[in-house]
């Protein structure tokens, strides 16, 4: 594994730089259908001052989605923004999906992202089950689904939309009925909203999320280019680590061993120097805060063989080798010792 040493501001939030991207995808559709932006500035007390430089959090965005049905007077105005929202206008992780080997591949560094760099504001999973992957967001912010309703309306048309995007780039005709559920209500006309995402959709549904066909989410993408989408890999482990100072040097480290795909064979050497550190520094670091590198490697590498084993039918041997472990007999023998099972019996108990 090779973590890169570019240099980053660390006070720079990637959120405020996701967040900025859904604000400019309202501001962009209230353009394009000629709709002057000003009173929907004011209405949601963006100043022309804070408008590229703040850091807007979930409570914002979920205001500025309201308010933009508000001006608009359209109920579909965020989902029809976000059927124009593309993964490039997004900093690093947009870079990153253009030379990915997969769907799958976007998704899951789109997940990682996310989930590192939300504030524990939701949490978003991708879970293969009976033939499908599900894109599933999971709100843990205490809001309710009607006010998240119009930001998720956002997310997952822009979600939906790169799909299509995306299969159309790799010649895709037949997506095998992709759908899209949502947790609130329906809107007083739902078949607009089919007509818009072009696909079935359902209401009041245990999870916002989006069901796409295996076979379409492992096809290779015909835009891959290996030695970048490392260069940008490690780009965006480094954003995601270090996106704002507030972070504790033992959730930095975690979240660099959560996004290599063999934290096994991780060295505490590549992390320190990912995170400008000596290997000494970082050890005192971790010591401070009672933890150390060996015991935030063990809980990674643990709870990524749990999700292997319950999320995918993989064979053992297979959840062994993207682990790291080269022979299956260490594997079994350290997740017996981390959970008391084998690895067989732990799936069969789930």
């Amino acid at each position: 594994m090779h973590l890169s040493n570019s240099n980053y501001n660390a006070k720079t939030s990637t959120l405020g730089l996701l967040s900025q991207g859904c604000l400019n995808v309202l501001l962009a559709h209230f353009r394009r259908r000629n709709i002057d932006t000003q009173p929907f500035l004011a209405l949601a007390n963006i100043t022309q001052a804070t408008l590229n430089n703040h850091s807007y959090d979930l409570s914002e965005l979920i205001k500025y989605c309201q308010k933009s049905i508000e001006i608009s007077g359209d109920e579909l105005f965020p989902m029809r923004a976000g059927r124009r929202m593309q993964l490039a206008e997004f900093p690093v992780i947009g870079a990153l999906s253009m030379h990915s080997s997969s769907m799958s591949q976007v998704i899951e560094d789109l997940v990682f992202f996310l989930n590192q760099t939300n504030k524990d504001e939701f949490k978003v999973e991708m879970v293969y089950q009976g033939g499908h992957g599900y894109v599933r967001f999971i709100p843990t912010s205490g809001y309710t689904d009607e006010e998240l309703g119009p930001y998720m309306d956002l997310i997952m048309a822009g979600i939906a939309y790169n799909c299509f995007i995306i299969a159309h780039d790799m010649n895709v005709s037949d997506l095998k009925q992709p759908e899209v559920y949502f947790r609130h209500q329906a809107p007083t006309d739902p078949d607009r909203v089919a007509r818009l995402f072009q696909m079935p959709v359902k209401f009041e549904q245990e999870y916002y999320q989006l069901r796409l066909d295996e076979a379409f989410l492992h096809k290779p993408l015909i835009s891959a280019d290996l030695d970048t989408y490392k260069v940008m890999k490690n780009m965006m482990k480094k954003t995601a680590a270090i996106w704002t100072e507030e972070i504790s040097i033992t959730d930095k480290v975690k979240a660099l061993l959560q996004s290599t795909q063999q934290p096994h064979l991780c060295s505490i050497d590549e992390v320190a120097t990912t995170l400008n550190l000596s290997k000494s520094t970082l050890q005192r670091k971790l010591q401070h805060q009672q933890s150390s590198y060996r015991d935030i490697q063990k809980i990674v590498i643990e709870t990524r063989a749990k999700d292997l084993l319950t999320k995918t039918q993989q064979p053992i041997q297979e959840v062994a080798l993207a682990l790291g472990y080269l022979e299956i007999t260490s594997f079994h023998r350290a997740f017996k010792r981390w959970t008391g099972q084998t690895p067989s019996e732990f799936r069969d108990n789930r």
